[in-house]
């Protein structure tokens, strides 16, 4: 049975010493780093939104560097935080959705669902910095996201019901799905994402049109130099041939 994630949380809120060795610390020795930080983890646990925030972030299981930078939280306090307030440490996946079912704040729930499933990308959107999605990913995604809620909606007891779910979301999925086709089959589309896509790793790229250009100049100029090559070749056969014939 998975460990209740605030244990110390509730200990040090009751100042019960003698329980752990974490919360001892922090109650006995206030000099101590723990100690220093502990008002601030306090301070997340207390708000309903920074809560939200750093718990549905520890939920993506991304390192504590990338929620740092993320949340713009120092990385002590969401170790501390973590230790003491939401210990998932240990948790496997389906204990995650357990506790997700103990939540009672509906808005907290759907961001730490959304945070398990996209990572700390949908943490990011929802605190309004920028996010990157190439328009084929994220089309491909809301195509099987449709495909499944489609599926989903059948199991509804209420026969009714499912079939009007069932048939919205197949219809979004079948809009998507020719979108996605006219994104495949248009060229132009495809060749600025390639493009795109080259720049990131070869800084000093122009465009596709310009090697296009490149190469079609360097095959008009390799006749010419095999040409020349073969010539002096065999100019240089015919001349040995006369020292010799000499």
């Amino acid at each position: 049975m998975a460990h209740r994630p605030n244990a110390r949380q509730i200990l040090l809120k009751r100042a019960d010493i003698g329980k752990d060795e974490l919360v001892d610390k922090i109650l006995t020795q206030p000099d101590s780093p723990e100690a220093k930080l502990w008002p601030k983890c306090q301070d997340i646990f207390e708000s309903r939104v920074k809560r939200g925030y750093v718990e549905a972030s520890l939920m993506s299981g991304e390192n504590f560097d990338k929620i740092s930078e993320v949340l713009e939280i120092p990385i002590e306090v969401l170790k501390l935080y973590e230790k003491t307030c939401f210990d998932i440490s240990g948790y496997d996946r389906l204990s995650k959705i357990d506790l997700l079912d103990k939540e009672r704040d509906k808005d907290i729930l759907v961001m730490k669902m959304w945070a398990m499933n996209q990572g700390l990308q949908f943490i990011e959107w929802r605190l309004g910095k920028k996010v990157e999605v190439s328009p084929l990913e994220g089309l491909s995604e809301m195509f099987t996201m449709c495909l499944y809620k489609s599926k989903e909606a059948l199991f509804n007891g209420n026969a009714k019901t499912a079939s009007i779910e069932s048939t919205k979301w197949a219809k979004l999925s079948l809009d998507i799905a020719r979108l996605l086709k006219i994104w495949v089959l248009d060229s132009d589309l495809a060749r600025k994402d390639l493009e795109l896509a080259i720049k990131e790793v070869v800084p000093d790229f122009t465009s596709l049109d310009d090697i296009i250009a490149e190469g079609e100049r360097l095959n008009a100029e390799q006749p010419q130099r095999d040409d020349s090559e073969a010539k002096q070749i065999i100019e240089e056969a015919l001349r040995e041939q006369r020292e010799e014939n000499e």
